[in-house]
């Protein structure tokens, strides 16, 4: 079983949109906006502000070993932009959880 946890970013290319826009001093007060210009950060290869993305989730009916390769994949993955998002995962009885 895969559970997604609510901590897990809500609106992700938004988020990534207002952070640019800090970056570059755009207003980022218009969430519309905000959307566009993330979705252009991914377009135009800005993944920067990927790393702002969490993705939280508990991993639970797998083993160990699975549960460490998405862990080692999620956090050193290459150029793939979702692959840059960042992960947290919480184990479940694989871990003695």
């Amino acid at each position: 079983m895969i559970e997604i946890l609510e901590e897990t970013t809500k609106e992700p290319i938004s988020l990534m949109g207002r952070r640019a826009g800090v970056c570059w001093g755009a207003d980022i007060a218009d969430a519309e906006r905000n959307y566009k210009r993330g979705l252009e950060c991914i377009r135009s290869g800005h993944h920067r502000v990927m790393e702002y993305v969490n993705v939280e989730m508990i991993l639970d009916g797998y083993s160990a070993r699975v549960i460490r390769e998405w862990y080692t994949h999620i956090q050193t993955a290459g150029q793939h932009p979702l692959h840059q998002l960042q992960g947290f995962l919480l184990c479940g009885s694989a871990c003695g959880g």
